[in-house]
C-alpha cells in the first residue's frame, strides 16, 4: 500500500484506523453463538450500473460490490434475494434512497453513500444547450424517478411521458417520443452503452441529486453501527473510490475523438486553403522585398549622380567670373582658361 504523501489522506487513514475497532466488535458478534453471520440482502438486481446479473448469473454491481466491501469490514458475509420470504426476510435493502420520511418496507437507514444526480439526453441533431431550453416540451422519464416531483414542481409536468423503466424510457425516446430524456445519469449511460443506441448526446445539466444507502428492513441500531463503521473503513481505505470507478465514472462521455472523415475535411477546407494563403503571402513578400531593394538601388544610384552633378556644376562655377567691357557687354569668363593663354 503507498504511503499517502498528503495530509488530509494521512488523516482519512488514521481515521480508518480508529474505527477498525468497531468492525472488529460487530465481527466478534457475527462469530458469537447464535450472532448474525450473513446478511441476506434484498434488490431488485436489474438496475445495472447498481445492482444487476452479470454474464454468469451472479450478484454485481456498484451498490453489490459496496455492500459486499462493507459487510466484510465489519465481520460478516452478504447473500442476496430478489423475493425476500418470511423464512429468508430481509436484513439490508439495496437501491434505497435517504430520506427523512422513510420507504414502504424501510425501518431505518445507514449513513448515504453515494449521491446521484439525473441528467438530461437529447438527440445530437438538437440545438437544446439546457434544461431551461426545455420548457413546456415533452420529457420521457421512468414512472418511478424520484425526479418526477421535481419536475413536476418546476413547470415540466404538463410535457411528461412516464416510461415503465430507463430502458423503456430510453427506447421510447430513441423511437422519436418527447425531446428529451430526464433520468439518473449512469443508469441512463449503462443503458445507452448496453443498447447500443446512437444519435443521442447528454446536456451539462445535472438535476435533482439525491442520496442513497443502505436501508434496514427492520431496526436494528447494532447493525446500522457495525455497517456504518465498516463503510468508514471502505471509504477511507480507497475502496469506495475503486468500486466507483469501476462501475460508474468510466460510463461518463470522453471528449469526442476527430473521425478520419472530420480530419479530411478540415485539412482540406482549413489547412490546405490556410497553408495556400500563407505560402502567396510569403512569396508576395519577397517579391515586394526584391522590387523594393532595386527601387531603392535605383534611387540611391539616381541621388549619387545627382549630387556628383552639382558638385561638378558648383565646381564649374567657382572658375568663372563676370567681366564688362568697354561697350558694357557682360561676359562669363573661364579664369582658369584664360589664366592659361597668358
Amino acid at each position: 500500500m503507498k504511503i499517502p504523501s498528503q495530509p488530509a489522506a494521512i488523516l482519512c487513514r488514521l481515521g480508518a484506523l480508529a474505527l477498525l475497532p468497531l468492525a472488529l466488535a460487530a465481527g466478534a458478534r457475527a462469530e458469537s453463538p447464535g450472532a448474525r453471520r450473513t446478511l441476506v440482502v434484498a434488490s431488485p438486481l436489474d438496475q445495472p450500473p447498481y445492482a444487476t446479473l452479470d454474464s454468469e448469473g451472479q450478484p454485481s454491481g456498484h451498490d453489490v460490490d459496496l455492500i459486499r466491501a462493507t459487510a466484510r469490514a465489519a465481520g460478516m458475509e452478504v447473500t442476496f434475494e430478489t423475493a425476500p420470504t418470511p423464512e429468508r426476510a430481509a436484513d439490508v435493502v439495496l437501491g434505497a434512497w435517504y430520506r427523512d420520511g422513510g420507504q414502504a418496507g424501510i425501518a431505518g437507514y445507514c449513513e448515504p453513500h453515494t449521491v446521484r444526480d439525473h441528467a438530461v439526453f437529447v438527440r445530437e441533431a438538437t440545438l437544446y444547450q439546457n434544461l431551461r431550453d426545455l420548457a413546456g416540451r415533452a420529457l420521457v422519464v421512468p414512472g418511478d424517478s424520484n425526479a418526477l416531483p421535481w419536475l413536476e414542481s418546476h413547470g415540466y409536468g404538463p410535457g411528461l411521458v412516464r416510461a415503465p423503466s430507463t430502458a423503456e424510457a430510453l427506447r421510447l425516446f430513441a423511437d422519436g417520443q418527447g425531446e428529451a430524456l430526464v433520468c439518473d445519469r449512469y443508469e441512463g449511460l449503462a443503458v445507452l452503452k448496453a443498447g447500443g443506441f446512437e444519435g443521442i448526446r447528454l446536456l451539462p445539466d445535472s438535476v435533482v441529486p439525491v442520496e442513497y444507502g443502505f436501508a434496514l428492513a427492520r431496526p436494528d441500531a447494532a447493525l446500522a453501527g457495525a455497517l456504518n463503521a465498516g463503510l468508514a473503513v471502505v471509504r477511507n481505505t480507497g475502496q469506495a473510490e475503486q468500486i466507483r470507478a469501476r462501475w460508474l465514472t468510466h460510463l461518463d462521455p470522453l471528449p469526442k475523438r476527430t473521425s478520419f472523415g472530420a480530419a479530411y475535411s478540415f485539412l482540406l477546407w482549413i489547412v490546405v486553403p490556410g497553408l495556400l494563403l500563407v505560402g502567396a503571402t510569403i512569396v508576395h513578400t519577397l517579391g515586394f522585398r526584391k522590387r523594393a531593394t532595386l527601387r531603392i538601388a535605383t534611387l540611391e544610384r539616381e541621388l549619387a549622380e545627382a549630387r556628383q552633378s552639382l558638385q561638378d556644376l558648383a565646381a564649374d562655377h567657382a572658375r568663372k567670373r563676370y567681366v564688362i567691357n568697354q561697350l558694357s557687354t557682360v561676359s562669363l569668363v573661364d579664369q582658369i582658361a584664360e589664366a592659361s593663354r597668358h
